[in-house]
């Protein structure tokens, strides 16, 4: 039993052990729910999963009918340790005996949780959400797991305990599978293995994690290198978004890398809809009309022009893989393959020799620019209702023009859950929470909502 580290003494230790710590939130030293509840003494560290993706808002935010701080410490997937809190968070809920003294007690082995769910486990330990979607598929990187393991030694190295002060959220109660899911290089994510390696660090001495080794670069390869300054492309990015605010929407449809479309449209136009290239080049994304045909009304199309430039793209990457299927987007696959088979650069075939360098340094600045969100529907927070098929109403509203967002861009706005939007909320399970509805999309209900919540986030990181 331990008096809980001070938010000062927190992000020290972290460091210590080689942790890349966030303070992103100001006020996460004194967001906590202490007049809720006790906070402490401390007696362990659960390991959860966020069970979404972009989730570091809704940790810190919570909901209306679960409010945050949800959990101490929300982990990225590059690693980086966001700070929510230093006092008690909602993460754990309550713990049978069992499964809490064998924590406690730093039992070798942690058996079954079983009988009533006595103890406030929020109360007596630490939590960290590690970002995943816990659907057995999603891959924890080397480097976040690597950080988890830090993170929960450091916590262990101040107060004197061993690693079997660590259990996983699965081990404290039965209602809960985390954390699930493959870690790169180890197989499925393994309590008894966490543990084993947090023992092997808290064994030795804290360390910095060393970088990473740069690879010298091999004959032919493209370096993202933008013509255009990181303010100019955020700039044309920021204007076209509140413009085209479905770009995001058609680059994940196609499978594209965030901010791709808005690269490219940067490099050919400006980002401007406009014909050029002597009357042959269509569009934000010039499509040649020498080479595919143009149909009538495509040139005031943004959408249209948007969906053909994915495609494309999505079918060079194909081909021939990336950076090489984006110059093969201004040069053809055929000029891109003879350069590639010559041994040179698929950009050495592109006009001015840098296509596909200046994109990817364009994709580089564009791709954390969001839509902005200025309209009421944008700034809701916390808990929405179940929806069902033939409901009408605002919250329906809001739920297409999510939908429109992240799943069907040409799904109509109009407040009544119909047909298509039950098909584009079945489409929108599947791909979003690998989930099948046994509803085919007709009930859109509490996992949808954490899901849609949890990525409509301002820049600001907030709901």
């Amino acid at each position: 039993m331990a008096k809980p580290m001070t938010a000062s003494q927190f992000v020290a230790a972290l460091k210590k052990e080689g942790v890349k710590v966030s303070e992103r939130y100001s006020g996460w030293r004194t967001h906590n729910r202490n007049h809720k509840g006790a906070w402490g003494n401390v007696n362990g560290v659960v390991i959860h999963h966020t069970a979404g993706r972009n989730s570091v808002s809704l940790c810190y935010n919570g909901t209306s009918a679960l409010p945050g701080p949800l959990c101490h410490t929300h982990l990225a997937k590059d690693g980086t340790a966001t700070m929510m809190s230093a006092g008690r968070a909602n993460h754990a809920g309550s713990f049978p005996a069992n499964a809490f003294n064998a924590m406690l007690n730093e039992a070798k082995t942690h058996p079954r949780p079983a009988g009533p769910e006595t103890v406030d486990a929020n109360a007596r330990t630490y939590g960290i959400e590690i970002e995943n979607l816990g659907n057995g598929r999603d891959v924890y990187p080397s480097k976040q797991y690597d950080a988890a393991v830090r993170w929960a030694a450091a916590i262990c190295r101040f107060h004197g305990w061993t690693a079997n002060s660590v259990i996983g959220h699965k081990e404290g109660t039965t209602r809960k599978i985390d954390p699930k899911g493959p870690v790169q290089g180890k197989g499925d994510f393994d309590m008894h293995d966490f543990r084993r390696d947090v023992q092997a660090r808290l064994d030795g001495k804290p360390t910095t994690p060393k970088p990473d080794p740069k690879p010298e670069p091999k004959p032919g390869t493209i370096t993202p290198k933008s013509r255009e300054s990181a303010a100019t492309v955020k700039a044309q990015a920021e204007r076209a978004l509140k413009d085209w605010p479905f770009i995001p929407a058609v680059e994940k449809k196609h499978g594209l890398p965030a901010g791709l479309l808005l690269a490219v449209g940067s490099r050919e136009t400006n980002l401007v809809n406009k014909v050029g290239d002597g009357g042959h080049g269509h569009g934000v994304w010039q499509q040649d009309d020498r080479w595919w045909k143009v149909p009538a009304g495509f040139d005031k199309d943004v959408q249209a022009q948007a969906e053909k430039a994915a495609k494309l793209l999505a079918d060079n990457i194909k081909a021939v893989g990336l950076p090489a299927g984006v110059a093969a987007y201004n040069a053809g696959l055929t000029g891109v393959k003879n350069a590639l088979a010559a041994g040179k650069s698929a950009d050495s075939a592109t006009t001015g020799g840098d296509y596909a360098a200046d994109v990817l340094g364009r994709m580089a600045y564009a791709d954390d620019v969001k839509p902005t969100r200025v309209l009421e529907w944008q700034k809701v927070e916390g808990y929405m209702p179940e929806l069902r098929y033939g409901d009408e109403n605002w919250h329906v509203d809001f739920l297409q023009r999510m939908l429109n967002r992240f799943i069907s861009p040409n799904l109509k706005v109009d407040g009544k859950y119909g047909q298509s939007t039950a098909d584009a909320v079945h489409k929108f399970y599947r791909e979003q929470l690998d989930y099948t509805t046994t509803t085919k999309g007709r009930v859109f209900s509490a996992g949808g909502w954490r899901r849609v919540l949890s990525v409509a986030e301002t820049q600001d990181g907030k709901n």
